[in-house]
């Protein structure tokens, strides 16, 4: 990708159920944002070109309006651009200008067009549309329209991109290959944001194992083999600086907190949140061996499917929605495959499925040892050897502890052991608030998750029983993993 990008970026963010999305005027947001990553390949015919763009809509409250922003880049001729009617694959009809004509062509490189689609603006086609403001808001929702950038060169379009419902949910996988340069390093991490429903403040997660020293970690403006600018400070600075496996820093940033840089970056959640959407901000953790940042990540939206449309079995579940979230996430694939269109949400989670699930969420690497003697045929060993590795694990027949027992099922118990050691959780331990773990070696860390508000219990409304003997399921694993991250859930 061009250092050109980098001008683009002038102006360019049982146990649980829903995380409800408050009451008021910015509720409609969720469900009313729609962004589409631009690129040659979505062409029809697929277009070879070295140019890329973002664009992001916003349908207003009343549904009269539509807000727009088009980034565009590395494309020297570029003439118009629309919004077109048609499905993925389809080449459809204009149905609102969003830039252009322009004759010459001209460079684009950031921003080329952002303002405000009213039904005046519209196209109708017969037969296809009719021109009014509420079809088109339809057709959006449904995903049948599109963003075509034309040129000179590609006059029937060179970069194009379905509309799509915006991701409010963020990962980066943190890594020193993703430095630049690149960094050796035996440190690796995640990082997990999340938007409020208003757009204006983001939740944060950030977990790193194997950091020695660390001092800082930041968002940053930047295309992925680029360095850019801070735009929001997550951790530091240390001083003294910080050693330790897990959560390294938490917490919510607002527009208050955002730091803008002249000609990069204008400081506002609403660029932040394109940056975050379009792959061109990352999370970078800074060191005392490595100051310039020792791991670092892309920030990835995580999709937003119609509930039920990634899973067949998952219908009905009061963890649905998690599921959808961490399927979006890359945490599960599956349980049937080569198919994977089921989860199996009832069924226990064994010890093996739980390794791998910790293994995808954190970005553990691999390791060389091979600690136990009876996983030799599981398809999870290298996600068992992962977890062991970083102390998530230490086997399951003490005092040996040479077996992981991967096909075993995980109590709730082992669970929440497993969840406080993946984020080193500490406070809470002598809480002592379940009325049912008094005998269990693992109440002091029952009691950790349930203080960091990652568990409610089991037996709601009152909620004073962690059912501590009984089997983790799957789509209650689920549950656990969005509220360990910080994750939402919003229903498309």
């Amino acid at each position: 990708m061009s250092r050109r990008l980098l001008t683009l970026l002038a102006a360019l963010a049982a146990l649980v159920g829903l995380v409800a999305v408050p009451a008021g005027a910015d509720t409609h947001f969720p469900n009313s944002v729609f962004t589409a990553g631009l690129s040659g390949e979505n062409e029809v015919p697929a277009v070879d070109s070295v140019g890329s763009g973002f664009s992001s809509v916003t349908v207003s409250e009343d549904g009269t309006t539509l807000d727009f922003r088009l980034y565009v880049n590395d494309l020297d001729d570029v003439t118009m651009a629309h919004i077109h009617v048609a499905g993925p694959g389809v080449n459809g009809p204009v149905a609102a200008f969003l830039f252009g004509p322009e004759d010459p062509g001209v460079a684009a490189d950031g921003l080329i067009a952002e303002g405000t689609i009213t039904e005046a603006d519209l196209i109708p086609t017969a037969g296809v549309f009719d021109g009014s403001m509420a079809q088109f808001v339809q057709l959006i929702q449904g995903g049948d329209t599109y963003v075509n950038v034309h040129t000179e060169t590609n006059p029937a379009g060179e970069i194009r991109g379905q509309l799509e419902p915006a991701s409010f949910n963020f990962g980066a996988d943190l890594a020193g290959s993703n430095e630049n340069p690149a960094v050796t390093t035996s440190g690796t991490g995640f990082a997990a944001l999340s938007s409020n429903a208003g757009q204006t403040a983001i939740d944060y997660t950030v977990l790193t194992y194997g950091l020695v020293d660390v001092t800082q970690a930041h968002i940053h403006i930047g295309a992925p083999d680029v360095n850019g600018p801070v735009a929001a400070f997550l951790f530091g600075l240390a001083d003294p600086p910080v050693t330790s496996d897990g959560i390294l820093a938490q917490g919510t940033i607002t527009e208050a907190d955002l730091i803008p840089t002249a000609g990069v970056f204008d400081g506002t959640m609403a660029t932040l949140l394109d940056h975050l959407r379009s792959g061109t901000a990352y999370v970078n953790v800074h060191t005392v061996a490595n100051p310039g940042g020792e791991i670092r990540g892309a920030t990835e939206g995580l999709g937003r499917g119609t509930l039920g449309a990634r899973f067949t079995d998952d219908g009905g579940s009061v963890h649905e929605a998690n599921i959808e979230v961490i399927a979006a996430a890359g945490i599960t694939v599956g349980c049937n495959p080569p198919a994977n269109d089921e989860f199996c949400p009832t069924d226990p989670l064994t010890r093996g499925q739980g390794a791998a699930f910790f293994h995808r969420a954190f970005n553990l690497l691999s390791s060389a040892d091979d600690p136990f003697v009876d996983d030799e045929s599981s398809v999870f060993e290298n996600s068992i050897n992962a977890v062991a590795e970083v102390g998530i694990t230490e086997g399951c027949n003490p005092p040996a502890n040479d077996e992981f027992c991967p096909v075993d099922g995980i109590t709730r118990a082992q669970w929440a052991t497993f969840m406080v050691r993946a984020l080193g959780l500490t406070a809470g331990g002598g809480d002592d608030l379940f009325t049912d773990d008094d005998s269990s070696v693992h109440e002091t860390n029952i009691d950790r998750l349930a203080t960091a508000g990652i568990t409610l219990g089991c037996n709601p409304p009152a909620n004073d029983l962690f059912c501590p003997n009984e089997t983790v399921t799957r789509q209650q694993a689920a549950s656990f993993f969005v509220r360990a991250m910080g994750w939402r859930t919003f229903a498309p």
